[in-house]
């Protein structure tokens, strides 16, 4: 009697491969449970976009100089409601340093903390003309002396009420703004060492 075959496989390879079914079976369901936890997770995570940069005021009626103002904006991306309890700058690769941004008392920003639904958005608006100038003195407190490496690792952030972080590079104008301060106080501050020409 022939022994039986399918697809030119005899019956003894059929039933060894079977026997890894079971085995296939329980690794995909480990692997379907896996994906819809970290999904789950993921969905319940909340999600912010947060950016500064530097704005002009301009109305009607009025003559430059226009005022000047460091604008941060935090939008809620994700699906649950979010508190902001503050917002802070972070700079360095090693040695980090933070920094707390005192968002002043403006009529035109928001207040904190605040609770931001899906999509809605918070401003806040923080004068850069003051009598020393915010770039100068952000400069001086945050950037020098190694103001390039500090300036490229600079991040605007976002605090949670439940600790999430979020962070974003800074926009290009206000960097330059930064940058051009940086440097002009490196410079001041060279031509006043003993020796040198004032």
């Amino acid at each position: 009697m022939d022994e039986f075959t399918f697809l030119g496989l005899p019956r003894q390879t059929w039933q060894f491969i079977n026997a890894f079914a079971p085995w296939f079976s329980a690794a995909g369901t480990i692997t379907a449970v896996c994906v819809s936890l970290y999904l789950a997770a993921h969905q319940r995570r909340p999600r912010l976009k947060v950016s500064a940069g530097h704005r002009l005021i301009i109305a009607s009626g009025m003559s430059p100089p226009h005022p000047q103002y460091l604008v941060i904006r935090v939008v809620n991306t994700g699906d649950r409601t979010v508190r902001i309890v503050h917002i802070g700058w972070r700079t360095g690769f090693f040695r980090k340093r933070y920094a707390v941004q005192d968002v002043g008392s403006s009529p035109l920003s928001s207040k904190l903390p605040i609770d931001l639904d899906h999509g809605q958005e918070a401003h806040w608006y923080v004068p850069m003309n003051f009598e020393e100038g915010w770039a100068s003195y952000f400069s001086k407190k945050l950037l020098l002396p190694s103001w390039r490496s500090a300036l490229w690792s600079l991040r605007i952030e976002a605090r949670t009420s439940i600790g999430f972080t979020f962070r974003s590079p800074i926009e290009d104008t206000l960097r330059n703004i930064l940058a051009e301060t940086s440097k002009s106080l490196c410079k001041r501050k060279e031509s006043k060492k003993p020796g040198t020409d004032k």
